[in-house]
């Protein structure tokens, strides 16, 4: 994983507070990115339609995991030019990349080590295998 990559191509608020979907919208709007809520066979895409940035959430996703996937998507248009990993065979890093842009955005470092993981559970409703993740970040990359 490129550490240095996250951290120069995240917004200075990143892993420091807690995101929202407002902040979502926000940097897509301020990116000029389009946000489709539609039926797709993956939970999200990234991807360039008629030469505008686009991401596709699959409708079916609600609260915490919607905007995981929100926050995932919006990681690569930060990070990974459109299908960088088919040139260069850097598909898992740009997976791993994305997934950790999305949950330091919902479970922010300040977050993680003032309260205990049940508390995160109870305040925020985030679910075990999100508060799992976001430790296991923690522990291997100290981010």
């Amino acid at each position: 994983m490129r550490r240095g990559l996250i951290e120069k191509n995240t917004p200075p608020e990143w892993n420091i507070r807690v995101l929202t979907d407002d902040d979502f919208q926000q940097y897509c709007d301020a990116d000029g990115i389009i946000v489709r809520e539609i039926q797709v066979e993956q939970p999200g895409l990234y991807m360039i339609c008629d030469g505008a940035p686009t991401i596709f959430i699959d409708e079916t996703l609600r609260g915490s995991e919607r905007l995981f996937v929100a926050f995932h998507e919006l990681a690569h248009h930060w990070m990974h030019p459109p299908g960088i990993q088919m040139f260069f065979g850097l598909a898992k890093i740009i997976e791993l990349e994305a997934d950790v842009v999305a949950i330091c955005s919902l479970i922010p470092k300040s977050v993680l080590i003032h309260h205990w993981p049940s508390e995160i559970v109870e305040l925020f409703g985030y679910s075990h295998w999100m508060i799992q993740f976001r430790c296991e970040i923690f522990d291997r990359y100290k981010i």
